[in-house]
């Protein structure tokens, strides 16, 4: 899902699934930073398994937000294995590591990849003309000019599968994994295994990640009370962990800390960032980088409290569909589907911020007893029921809207009145001030001040947009927000006139440090400007308002004609409904198909999804498999022409980029549209690019693959998962061995099955497997390993088995922390529109629209 809303939602509706970490300052051992304590419990509770979302930690270490910019690709390399140990030294887990990068991603997922390196490489030249326009303007106002940017701003585009730098990414993160293994010693205390997935293994990382988990989990000597620990910063996780039906999983997550909480680097102080730093201080340390502390979201605690929300139906189930409280769980995870994922554009009417999350449940709860059957069963889509329940979310479109509009409009007349205010106290302050001076303070109390925070809820309020902040900070060494993970930062707090005038500023000669400091914030202020956009781009479809507003919308998004309208919808139903079911399958048995997509940028309307119960398409055997792209046909799909080179693509796929009569050429637009599509800031707007026409792009490439020269061949290979261990695993050291020796001995494919209750899959040796290998450092500075301790072979996981929505026997369930007042805790449901939006939908239903208590049904 990756929406940050949606976890502050969670945090909301259930507080006591959230818990800090405890985090023990290391120690200095051989130069290394190990625990004081080697020998005590895990401070934050007993972990078997440890799974790594590894581009969750390979973003922040490459173009981090808080801290100075890596001089060098080694420099980001050891933020990643520090970054590495400190998670270790927080979960020390007691079995297995399974660390894994994204690999090739389904179609479905690439449209939106597409969209975001595209305007990734758009807002990276909107930033770099803006820098020279200032540039110009300080010339010619007679200003010292800061110093030009020392070298190029790292692509973070090149965080793509195929590219030379995750090639070396993936080799240093081998090191890595033999360094621990031979000379860290919490790594020789716990001699967990550790599962590498790199960039050249299909799928999404954590998509791999629960690939693994189902497959495991259906081995007959499957521990049912493994301890899972995924970290990773998106939303989607908590979907997919209680998508396992594990009874023991948690994720870990960096903390978001408020801007007023965080630290600047280059001063000390807090309540501001770098970026915004007005200190005078020349002696900063431009070297700090900020820990942000962890927190833990204990899913077994999340499903104590779905249980009590879901608690009412037992009683009221009919004797032909009885209670299970399982799929109850999966239909949530179905429902929160509609407010967005990363796979299908949300339905108009539905935000987590409008409480649509809230409403669905309250609407979930009220109408299964009469449904016949539940909305899923375990990746199967039930579509005569879904029907059922989108023609009660359709049937309240109309005032969604309305009351959407309602707020709007009251947000506009807010923000307009604290315009006025502001210009009357920018008057006051010239009348104390002095004409000149006065001016000069009016100016700046507007830059703070109108910021459009106030037309927004607070959680969509933004002032820039995140990739120009993460450009900013690499290009001036201050930090800023972060576009991987696209959380708007907090709400800036508006400063109150003072009457005093300003005093006269010292003549004396900036340092080129405080120099380039003005200049990033008077660059970062242009380039918030160009961020709002809400008056130059009014919302002209305006949903809810008039009688054909659905006609609007669909002439205006789609281009359809009066004539055409019936036979689209029932195209863009079948499409919208095909894509639900496909990311259903996709989060309970796999990948159902590499080649579908969502083939258009907006979504319908629920009220227009009526007839869907007759479509095929929620059978699990209705979509067809296909084959993922290889590394490069996925970079020519994804990337802009301007990444090409240094992402490493062959000189002639790139003259495919680029050439005026290329083939090809119209996958790689020179400029593009982007639809606000009612909102105010350039970063939601909808990007709009054509589709890749996978025939033909795979017919063109196809001659220049055939020609690629070894080491390209080598990243576009597709790759296996490698298993290492320490040599001390007597069970796996012996099977590793076997494998390595039929491998060195010519019988290439000959595997070793292995399994001991932890680890269950097949074995097979490879260039870099068996024991004692020497290897290279990719770090200068840092040592060779001489003779690793680590032994390492391919990974296979054991047959596909259809994965089941049920608890394993045998579990121990956790102990509750959760009771019925929890449930009726006022502050719970404050937020994020709950209320209203259930009082809706009750109303809908006839309902009164009065809450049963849950102490009723318990």
């Amino acid at each position: 899902m990756g929406v940050p809303t949606f976890f502050r939602w969670i945090c909301v509706r259930y507080p006591k699934v959230i818990r800090d970490t405890i985090e023990r300052e290391p120690v200095e051992m051989d130069g290394r930073m190990v625990p004081v304590d080697l020998d005590e419990d895990a401070p934050n509770g007993d972990f078997d398994n440890l799974y790594l979302d590894m581009n969750g930690i390979i973003h922040p270490c490459c173009h981090p937000e808080d801290g100075p910019a890596p001089e060098d690709e080694e420099h980001m390399y050891e933020n990643i294995f520090l970054y590495l140990d400190r998670l270790f030294r927080i979960v020390r887990p007691k079995r297995l590591v399974y660390m894994a990068i994204d690999g090739v991603a389904p179609r479905a997922k690439m449209n939106q990849q597409r969209a975001r390196r595209f305007r990734a490489a758009q807002e990276r030249e909107e930033m770099e003309r803006e820098q020279e326009r200032l540039r110009q303007d300080w010339e010619a106002e007679g200003r010292t000019l800061p110093n030009r940017t020392a070298g190029k701003v790292f692509d973070s585009n090149v965080i793509t599968p195929g590219t030379n730098f995750l090639h070396k990414m993936s080799e240093a993160i081998r090191y890595y994994i033999h360094d621990r293994t031979t000379n860290d010693p919490l790594w020789q205390k716990l001699k967990f295994r550790v599962i590498l997935s790199d960039a050249n293994v299909p799928s999404e990382g954590e998509h791999k990640i629960m690939q693994y988990i189902r497959l495991q989990r259906a081995q007959p000597d499957y521990d049912p009370n493994t301890r899972h620990c995924l970290y990773g910063a998106d939303a989607d996780l908590i979907m997919l962990g209680l998508a396992t039906h594990e009874a023991h999983f948690s994720i870990i997550r960096e903390v978001v800390i408020p801007k007023s909480e965080k630290k600047c680097t280059l001063c000390g102080g807090t309540g501001h960032v770098a970026s915004e730093c007005t200190g005078e201080g020349d002696d900063a340390d431009d070297s700090i980088a900020i820990q942000k502390p962890f927190q833990i979201v204990s899913l077994p605690v999340l499903r104590q409290y779905l249980q009590l929300q879901f608690a009412e139906l037992v009683d009221r189930m009919p004797e032909t569909l009885l209670y299970d409280f399982e799929r109850c769980v999966d239909d949530f995870v179905f429902m929160c589907f509609f407010v967005g994922n990363d796979f299908l554009p949300h339905l108009p009417s539905l935000s987590i911020r409008d409480g649509s999350i809230d409403q669905m449940m309250a609407l979930y709860v009220e109408i299964l007893p009469s449904l016949d059957d539940y909305l899923t069963d375990c990746g199967r889509t039930n579509l005569a029921q879904v029907e059922q329940f989108l023609e009660y979310l359709g049937g309240i479109e109309d005032q969604v809207f309305k009351n959407r509009l309602e707020r709007e409009a009251k947000m506009r007349a807010e923000r307009q009145e604290e315009r006025s205010k502001e210009h009357a106290d920018e008057g006051n302050v010239g009348a104390e001030g002095g004409q000149g001076q006065g001016g000069q303070m009016g100016g700046d109390l507007a830059g703070e001040g109108s910021t459009a925070d106030s037309f927004l809820p607070k959680e969509e309020a933004s002032d820039t947009s995140a990739f120009h902040a993460q450009l900013l900070a690499q290009s001036f060494s201050m930090d800023f927000e972060n576009l991987e993970t696209p959380e708007p930062p907090a709400k800036r707090q508006r400063q109150e006139p003072t009457l005093e005038p300003p005093k006269p500023k010292e003549n004396k000669a900036k340092s080129g440090k405080v120099v380039d400091r003005e200049f990033h914030m008077a660059l970062r202020d242009r380039l918030n400007n160009r961020q709002d956009l809400g008056e130059a781009m009014p919302d002209t479809v305006r949903l809810g308002e008039g009688p054909h507003w659905k006609q609007r919308y669909y002439f205006e998004k789609f281009k359809v004609k009066q004539d055409d309208l019936v036979d689209f919808l029932q195209r863009i139903r079948k499409a919208y409904v095909e894509g639900l079911c496909w990311v259903l399958v996709y989060y309970y048995q796999g990948c159902p198909s590499w080649t579908w997509f969502y083939p258009y940028h907006y979504a319908p309307f629920a009220s227009d999804l009526i007839g869907c119960g007759n479509l095929k398409c929620g059978e699990l055997t209705y979509f067809q498999t296909g084959q993922p792209f290889q590394p490069f046909q996925q970079l020519m799909s994804v990337l802009p022409p301007v990444s090409a080179e240094e992402a490493g693509i062959p000189a002639a796929m790139r003259e495919l980029m680029k050439q005026a009569f290329s083939p090809l050429i119209d996958f790689y637009p020179v400029d593009f549209g982007l639809d606000l599509n009612g909102k105010r800031f350039t970063w939601q707007a909808v990007v709009l690019l054509p589709f890749i026409d996978e025939p033909r792009l795979l017919r063109i490439l196809g001659p220049l693959l055939a020609k690629l020269k070894p080491h390209e061949k080598i990243r576009n290979r597709r790759g296996n998962e490698l298993v290492f261990g320490h040599k001390q695993d007597k069970a796996l050291f012996h099977a590793v061995q076997l494998a390595q020796a039929a491998f060195e001995a010519g019988h290439a494919g000959l595997k070793q099955t292995v399994r001991d209750r932890y680890l269950f899959g097949a074995l097979e040796g490879w260039q870099g497997g068996g024991a004692n290998r020497e290897v290279t450092s990719p770090i200068e500075g840092l040592p060779d390993v001489e003779e690793s301790h680590c032994i390492s072979a391919q990974f296979t996981d054991p047959e596909g088995v259809p994965h089941t929505s049920k608890l394993l026997p045998g579990i121990s369930e956790q102990p509750l922390v959760v009771n019925a007042a929890d449930m009726d805790e006022g502050s719970r449901m404050k937020g994020f529109g709950g209320e209203p939006a259930r009082k809706l939908i009750m109303q809908a239903l006839g309902k009164d629209g009065r809450r049963k208590r849950y102490q009723e049904a318990m």
